[in-house]
């Protein structure tokens, strides 16, 4: 019984990887295609990276009875939960038409369930794993920074220093970084209450 439900829980991180990379390829590719070069959104990054990470995870469980880091999960779900609150936070400056509808909404809600209830395994997760999750958004936020200052084109307007100002930029990067841990802290939160409840029931 308890490899049957892990199949399927390998199966549902399979359904989850294929989903997210095809819609991230039918968002971007036709840009990749037109422009012959690529401006790294965190958009693209964050859903193909947990889309490979679950696609991953999902055939190394059932091929090989593999179980990936939980903390590769959290890392990518929070990179993808970082999107999606960026967009609501700033609805006016993103894009929802099209397969961005799920890049932007439907993935990260996805990806957060999968991972609130399917990953937990009951194992502490030390401050360092935490803290893990803030390395990819400050080296990303390093480079839109810098790629936007030494080109002029800034991926994501509200990181814009030439218009929004130093100090702005400065707040919203503390903001993001302060949002960062409470979300990993939460989302781990929930995920272990979730494990006891159910390890009590059965």
């Amino acid at each position: 019984m308890l490899d049957k439900k892990k199949n399927i829980k390998y199966m549902i991180y399979i359904c989850m990887g294929i989903m997210m990379l095809v819609t991230t390829g039918i968002a971007y590719l036709p840009g990749i295609v037109a422009n012959g070069m690529y401006e790294f959104e965190l958009t693209f990054l964050s859903n193909a990276l947990t889309g490979l990470a679950f696609l991953t995870g999902g055939i190394l469980g059932l091929v090989r009875k593999i179980e990936l880091p939980r903390i590769l999960y959290l890392n990518t779900t929070v990179l993808l939960a970082l999107v999606f609150l960026t967009c609501m936070a700033f609805l006016s400056e993103m894009n929802f038409s099209g397969a961005f509808i799920f890049l932007h909404v439907i993935n990260p809600i996805l990806a957060i369930l999968v991972f609130v209830i399917l990953t937990p395994d009951g194992s502490p997760l030390k401050r360092i794993e935490i803290l893990s999750t803030l390395f990819f958004p400050i080296i990303y936020l390093v480079y839109a920074i810098t790629y936007g200052l030494l080109s002029g084109n800034w991926l994501y307007g509200f990181i814009n220093v030439d218009n929004k100002g130093v100090v702005f930029v400065s707040i919203v990067c503390g903001i993001m970084a302060v949002g960062i841990l409470f979300v990993s802290l939460l989302l781990y939160g929930i995920s272990q209450l979730l494990y006891k409840k159910i390890m009590q029931e059965t």
